[in-house]
């Protein structure tokens, strides 16, 4: 009779070595392009009212195109990565984002420029919760929610260093050369993907790939381990029929689902309202374009910091709980901010702390999707969250667009999208109560 391996239990007994650091940084990598590309059109933005005399008002579908070609590609590539593999689905997602936000760069107006970020948005997103899922997959669970959250600093270095590229390449080379190098940097990592990014051993083993290919991947996370000719490689969960997404509602998933694409989505609306307009209303408050890309840029510096720090306190306190306390700080600071706008100071500080539970809870948010559901859901899931939580990137930019025409004050919007931090604190923390005891924070149900 043949003897099972458990490939679960194969990865939570290995110490941390080069196969992973590998695995780690590739999809780093990645989600530091998502971050920065996310940001560098609102400090773009500016730069384009002036150069092609438009009203600030038509920048509001600008910025909600590349979002809502992120919200459509976390779903719709979450769920066929799980059925095309994780690493096959991110090498095409890499390829064609990078090609997209190149062209970007040779647009003359803003309707072609909206195409092709809705495009390239659709690669960018769907690339996001595969690289959570892979990484999530080559981790143990006892350190899994902070390498996930030290994955998700790649998106937050992204957004915070955005503001900062923008200054230094604007003044030079115009607002072209930032998608220039928004697409060159992709297809370099595209070349090192093609060499070195593996499958998920997971992955592999709950769609029953041929022996041969599992055990090469094991050799490669330990080269020391040796397994006989008739030993069978399992994994303990079920590969369950039906569609994927459907079972994100089923045994007992269902009040848990919901409240996390709340929480996403309610925090996604503060971040790309900062990160699209704030720029430019603070540029109509007389600030010069570099000087604006520069403050808002403190927002994008707090971020990396939470992202750190959150995950070791997740690890520990588990993601509901400190994510909920953390957006009510997010909050507050949000609704205060107008009071700081006279001092440059205080304004970049407030800004900082809101870019620590912000950006921070987005990686938290992913760190504890990718713990709660199974390997066979994992994509899915992430996915689903992520492109739920993209929808008010979409939404973000319209709504604040709409203020901007209704001539709302800058105090106004700003305490109005308070508003959507408590929801979103509110949402994490009452998922503590319908939380199945079964699952733990942050831990995959396997």
């Amino acid at each position: 009779m043949a003897t099972t391996i458990d490939v679960a239990a194969v990865i939570e007994r290995q110490k941390l070595n080069r196969f992973q650091v590998v695995t780690f940084a590739l999809c780093t990598v990645f989600l530091f392009l998502d971050g920065f590309d996310s940001q560098v059109i609102g400090y773009l933005a500016p730069a384009l009212v002036r150069d092609w005399h438009i009203n600030r008002v038509a920048l509001g579908p600008l910025f909600s195109a590349g979002a809502l070609g992120i919200a459509l590609g976390a779903i719709g590539m979450g769920m066929l990565s799980d059925w095309l593999g994780r690493r096959r689905a991110l090498l095409i997602c890499v390829s064609c984002f990078s090609l997209l936000t190149f062209a970007t760069g040779f647009t003359r107006s803003i309707e072609p420029m909206m195409a092709l970020r809705l495009l390239a948005g659709l690669a960018l997103g769907g690339g996001m919760p595969i690289a959570y899922a892979l990484v999530s997959e080559y981790f143990p669970r006892r350190i899994r929610a902070t390498v996930i959250m030290l994955c998700g600093l790649g998106f937050a270095i992204g957004a915070g260093s955005a503001g900062f590229i923008t200054a230094f390449f604007l003044p030079r080379w115009g607002w072209q050369s930032l998608f220039w190098l928004g697409g060159a940097v992709p297809f370099l990592l595209l070349l090192a993907s093609l060499r070195y990014l593996p499958e998920s051993i997971r992955y592999l083993v709950v769609t029953r790939a041929p022996r041969e290919e599992i055990l090469r991947l094991l050799l490669r996370l330990d080269p020391k381990q040796r397994f006989a000719n008739d030993e069978v490689f399992v994994l303990t969960e079920e590969a369950r029929s039906g569609l994927p997404v459907t079972r994100l509602f089923t045994e007992g998933r269902a009040a848990y689902t919901v409240l996390l694409w709340l929480s996403v989505f309610t925090n996604l609306l503060v971040l790309y309202f900062i990160v699209t307009w704030l720029p430019t209303l603070f540029t109509a408050r007389g600030f010069s374009i570099a000087a604006a890309a520069t403050t808002v840029g403190m927002f994008g510096v707090g971020g990396p910091v939470g992202v750190a720090l959150l995950g070791f306190v997740i690890d520990r306190y588990g993601a509901p709980l400190v994510l909920g306390l953390g957006f009510v700080i997010a909050g507050a600071a949000m609704a205060f901010l107008s009071a700081f706008l006279s001092s440059s100071v205080a304004t970049a500080a407030a800004l900082m702390v809101i870019g620590f539970f912000v950006s921070g809870g987005n990686g938290g948010t992913s760190a504890y999707a990718g713990g709660v559901y199974p390997t066979a859901l994992r994509s899915t899931g992430i996915g689903w969250a992520l492109g739920i939580g993209r929808t008010g990137a979409f939404v973000a930019p319209l709504i604040a667009a709409a203020m901007v025409a209704a001539q709302w004050s800058l105090y106004a919007i700003l305490r109005t999208f308070a508003l959507s931090e408590f929801i979103a604190a509110a949402a994490m923390l009452f998922t503590l109560k319908v939380l199945p005891a079964r699952v733990a924070d942050t831990q995959p149900a396997e």
